[in-house]
């Protein structure tokens, strides 16, 4: 997680981008969940309807169990919480991105399979290393979009920044 914050930190520099922040703790249960994805979408479009990239980024903090008994098993529901809301986030969206960018691997995932529909895609390669980018195709929610699946151990300081600067 410290360098998705360090990716972040670098990104700030760019301007024109609207930032979203993704309130973890609202995944505890399913009514502050609902009201984060209907909070964060809405956000979303004003960004989008501002003619601005949006950057939605979760808070850095995350909940853990301090119970030995539960922590496993909680913690793994918590993100998958987290990980649920943000695909409802991309299925609310009305608005096309430009482009996506979505960060770590099983966010990635869930992101392209549940919340774009993605049953075919042309992969495009890779824009820098270990980061693929794919053209999605005609099924999905937005077909033809550019969907860049970035891990979150990949790339230095400067490599989120970097790429959405390209994509631009």
């Amino acid at each position: 997680m410290e360098r998705t914050t360090k990716q972040l930190a670098a990104l700030k520099d760019l301007p024109g981008i609207h930032w979203v922040e993704w309130q973890v703790a609202a995944a505890k249960d399913d009514c502050s969940l609902q009201t984060e994805v209907a909070r964060v979408t809405e956000e979303a479009e004003k960004g989008f309807q501002m003619g601005r990239d949006v950057c939605i980024y979760t808070t850095r903090d995350y909940w853990r169990s301090d119970r030995q008994g539960e922590k496993s098993e909680k913690n793994l529901l918590y993100s998958v919480r987290v990980s649920e809301g943000l695909v409802r986030v991309v299925q609310g969206l009305k608005s096309k991105p430009g482009f996506l960018v979505a960060k770590g691997g099983i966010t990635s995932s869930d992101i392209g399979v549940k919340g774009l529909k993605v049953k075919e895609a042309f992969v495009l390669g890779q824009i820098r290393p270990g980061i693929t980018v794919w053209r999605l195709g005609p099924e999905s929610r937005f077909p033809g979009l550019s969907y860049i699946i970035f891990p979150g151990n990949v790339g230095g300081p400067e490599t989120l920044k970097d790429i959405v600067a390209e994509l631009r």
